[in-house]
């Protein structure tokens, strides 16, 4: 069983950030802080299963001037994942996911006035193989998986002018082939 944990708290200077209004990045007139805690917990044991449990909380706020204490936009609180993985053969397994993201202030809500982005949750499915037959494709790995396995309809990303959100939807259920050799 593996385990772990980190707290973090950076400040960040001329923090930049996206104005669609001005169609250009800008730097932050104010300082930025974050602080939260990662904590993730796994286990595995080759050739038959494994599984990942993490979270992750961040607060991230600006520190004074125009904006006050208020939320950095696009910056959700709560990251919450589960993964597991169960092999079928010595080379091939079969792995999903669940990531659950919560609310969030648009990207350019500083002063945090329109609406949050809502929570959303997403799982994904997919078969990995390994080929052994051959010393030369040692190394090799294919991949096919489903992301947002049930089509959820969510939004990930939304702008704010006037204090009104324009959201753009997130992925459907999308389809990946992957391919990758390490030497």
């Amino acid at each position: 069983l593996k385990r772990g944990a980190r707290a973090h708290s950076p400040r960040l200077k001329d923090e930049i950030f996206y104005n669609p209004l001005s169609g250009n990045n800008v730097n932050s007139d104010d300082d930025t802080c974050r602080y939260g805690v990662d904590a993730r917990i796994a286990w595995e044991r080759r050739r038959l299963a494994g599984f990942a449990l993490a979270a992750s909380w961040t607060r991230a706020n600006f520190d004074g001037g125009d904006f006050g204490h208020n939320r950095v936009p696009f910056v959700p609180e709560l990251t919450l994942t589960a993964d597991a993985r169960v092999w079928l053969t010595d080379e091939c397994w079969a792995f999903g996911g669940y990531r659950l993201q919560s609310d969030m202030f648009a990207i350019s809500d500083f002063g945090n006035d329109g609406e949050k982005i809502d929570w959303y949750g997403v799982f994904r499915l997919g078969l990995a193989w390994e080929p052994t037959f051959a010393a030369w494709v040692e190394g090799l790995r294919l991949t096919v998986a489903v992301e947002n396995l049930f089509d959820e309809e969510f939004s990930d990303y939304a702008t704010a002018y006037g204090g009104i959100n324009h959201y753009w939807p997130g992925d459907g259920r999308s389809f990946t082939v992957s391919a990758s050799y390490q030497f």
